[in-house]
């Protein structure tokens, strides 16, 4: 082999190459924190560092490239370097024996020397697979736990805050750092979950000028929290609105990365849908469960319930209320009157009854209420309380014009097997009170 055929013997530097994190930065954007001052104020726009602002942009990039063609592409264009430095190996390695049979011993030793400098650069090729690799798996992690986040139940009874203790788990198994984190609730500046370090735990109080700078400025700030610690602060963004924010502390050995912090902004934005989701699954539960116009149990709810408590403590009374004369209401004041009555009175009935009482809407003008832990004294003396809390005084239909509003209640005292049977009772009891004259308590 002639050196005039051999590859380049000087294969150089490996050129710019992209970051080691380029296939994570597809899915995780890095981002750069606001870093406040020590100032303590932060009212004026120049106690902030003057560094870009943080935009609400796509964490995913928009490359001209699909993904899959740019992976391909980068893998390719990686592929090529290495088969160019191993010709290069190959290539003075028929040098050399040439020259060794020939009896030349000069250029062998140069050619030795352009080897070694082809090794170093493989090595640092196989270095980049490597890191490359590790990035590929860190992004399958990463992927995988923004997954699992999109599968959490929003809807189980229980702690309220559980989606935000396995939030946090799962984001400290990402950065798999020494990191003390909080769900702050902005309103209250208390956590609603937390996951600390024992050697890094920290008052709430220390995180405040975090937390109002990020609520803010709606973008991530950094800021000392001791002479040991720093802080990161994320807001969680919700209908253009900060109801609740990341917050997180290491030690200064710890520092979090651009990378870091673009991490905890896609945790952030993914929290913020599974916030809005559970907003919306919330309202529709409530508006499937509830009476619009009343805003008590709807008819199918309260039966639910009923025959639910029955079967699992029994029921001790049942209550079936009816406003007296509400047709003659919607005949002369309107039906517009007649909602304001409706509203008032539910409103009534639920200031009067205990807290863990639910009253439903059982139709039209009629109301229902089943308790399992009362004896028939306290449910007529209940019966009593909701009927005079109705006729004690008149209802306002509109500005200025009030009118009087009575109510018959008919009450069946159990022990019963049928939430069915016990409020089929208390009916009964209910048309004795009409026919009685109305505006009163009759018992079954």
């Amino acid at each position: 082999m002639d050196r005039k055929d051999h590859p380049d013997a000087q294969p150089g530097p490996t050129g710019s190459r992209e970051p080691f994190s380029r296939s994570i930065s597809r899915i995780i954007r890095p981002v750069r924190a606001l870093k406040l001052r020590t100032d303590p104020g932060l009212a004026q726009e120049d106690t902030l560092e003057q560094e870009e602002r943080f935009t609400r942009e796509p964490l995913t990039e928009q490359p001209e490239l699909t993904d899959e063609q740019a992976e391909e592409a980068y893998w390719k264009v990686l592929s090529k370097k290495m088969r160019t430095v191993l010709q290069s190996v190959i290539g003075y390695s028929e040098l050399i024996e040439e020259d060794l049979l020939a009896g030349d011993r000069e250029n062998p030793l140069r050619d030795l020397a352009k080897i070694r400098v082809a090794s170093h650069i493989l090595l640092e090729l196989a270095r980049e697979v490597e890191l490359q690799v590790e990035a590929e798996h860190q992004k399958r992690r990463l992927v995988e736990r923004l997954a699992a986040l999109k599968q959490l139940p929003l809807d189980e009874p229980g702690d309220p805050n559980q989606v935000h203790k396995v939030f946090l788990e799962h984001l400290n198994a990402t950065l798999t750092g020494r990191h003390t984190m909080h769900i702050m609730d902005v309103a209250t500046l208390k956590p609603l979950a937390s996951l600390t370090n024992r050697s890094q735990g920290h008052s709430s109080a220390l995180f405040s000028r975090l937390i109002t700078a990020s609520v803010q400025q709606q973008r991530p700030c950094q800021d000392d929290i001791t002479s040991r610690s720093s802080g990161l602060a994320v807001p969680v963004i919700t209908h253009g609105s900060c109801p609740v924010v990341i917050v997180m502390s290491a030690p200064r050995e710890v520092a979090l990365t651009d990378q870091d912090v673009g991490i905890a902004v896609a945790f952030a934005s993914q929290l913020s849908s599974i916030l809005v989701a559970a907003q919306e699954q919330h309202a529709l539960k409530r508006k499937t469960t509830y009476d619009a116009l009343t805003g008590l149990l709807n008819r199918g709810a309260f039966f639910e319930r009923a025959r639910r408590t029955c079967s699992q403590k029994g029921l001790k009374a049942a209550f079936m209320l009816d406003i007296d004369h509400f047709k003659r209401v919607n005949d002369v004041h309107g039906h517009a009157a007649g909602d304001a009555v409706l509203r008032e009175i539910a409103r009534r009935l639920r200031a009067t009854l205990r807290g863990h009482d639910e009253v439903g809407r059982y139709g039209g003008e009629e109301f229902a209420l089943c308790v399992h832990d009362m004896v028939l004294l306290d449910a007529r003396e209940l019966a009593e309380r909701l009927r005079l809390c109705v006729s004690a005084s008149p209802i306002e239909i509109s500005p200025g014009q009030s009118i009087p509003v009575a109510l018959s209640i008919g009450l069946a005292v159990g022990p019963e097997f049928s939430a069915d049977a016990l409020l089929a009772r208390a009916d009964r009891a209910l048309y004795d009170a009409k026919r009685e004259g109305r505006n009163r308590v009759m018992t079954a």
